[in-house]
């Protein structure tokens, strides 16, 4: 569970807008980095969604966590909402992309990916 907050709407400028959530886990537990097939539940509607649990290098920031919805676009009105974040699948560990072209690509595989595996769960 997390709050969602203004992050520096990098993902949103390569056609990703992502919520940044910050959280905090029970003392000793830890996410592990990678991308993810994930739900997210906010005012009790479930939304499928990207999650991405590390670093953003690109922009040298500390750890974060985002998340990509699938079927959402409300824009600003998502931040200071708490929102649940349930991990279903990881997809992939992170990697350092050597252009925003390398980067936006294989986002969008993983957003294929991720959507497959939803269809496969109905």
């Amino acid at each position: 569970i997390g709050l969602v907050q203004r992050g520096l709407r990098e993902a949103r400028k390569i056609g990703f807008p992502t919520l940044n959530i910050s959280y905090a886990l029970p003392h000793g537990e830890l996410l592990e980095t990678g991308v993810y097939a994930a739900e997210v539940r906010a005012e009790g509607k479930m939304y499928q969604a990207a999650a991405c649990v590390g670093a953003d290098w690109g922009a040298g920031q500390a750890p974060k966590f985002e998340v990509y919805l699938f079927d959402a676009d409300e824009g600003d009105s998502w931040y200071g909402k708490t929102v649940e974040v349930k991990m279903l699948k990881k997809i992939r560990d992170l990697v350092r992309f050597g252009s925003v072209e390398d980067a936006r690509a294989c986002i969008a595989r993983d957003v294929e990916e991720i959507i497959t595996f939803f269809v496969g769960c109905q």
